[in-house]
């Protein structure tokens, strides 16, 4: 998530939370908005972002890695804000067992869509994040 326009950048989505889950959400994210060099990339100490292969993927690109300090939430608000509004506005929370894991990971991708193309935020002027990054250029 670009922290100034609130864009998800890149992302992708699996049933577990792993290293290769999270090169495949940046390596989307820089597929599709190429690298920035010098760009910071802020995360929790999640164990998928400490990984050497994450590492190596982010150097590759001459991205620098910060993490928030242990345990406090705070240090990525932004980040944390939008899995709140996620669960907020959207059913992926409420998996019935009829609805496939497929059926719930299209959802997932449908809300993210929506999220950076077309949601408002009052933080951007009442502009949708792609709009927003559109006139930031």
């Amino acid at each position: 998530m670009d922290q100034y326009t609130r864009q998800v950048l890149g992302w992708a989505t699996s049933q577990r939370c792993t290293a290769a889950l999270t090169r495949a959400a940046l390596s989307n994210a820089l597929q599709r908005h190429g690298p920035r060099r010098g760009a910071l990339f802020y995360s929790d100490q999640g164990i998928e972002y400490a990984a050497n292969s994450f590492k190596v993927l982010l150097a590759r690109h001459h991205l620098t890695q910060s993490m928030s300090r242990r345990a406090y939430c705070y240090d990525n608000v932004d980040v944390e804000s939008f899995f709140g509004t996620l669960k907020a506005e959207s059913d992926v929370t409420e998996r019935r067992p009829q609805q496939s894991v497929s059926t719930l990971i299209s959802h997932v991708d449908d809300y993210l869509r929506f999220y950076s193309r077309r949601r408002l935020h009052s933080a951007l002027g009442f502009q949708s994040p792609a709009v927003f990054r559109r006139l930031a250029a």
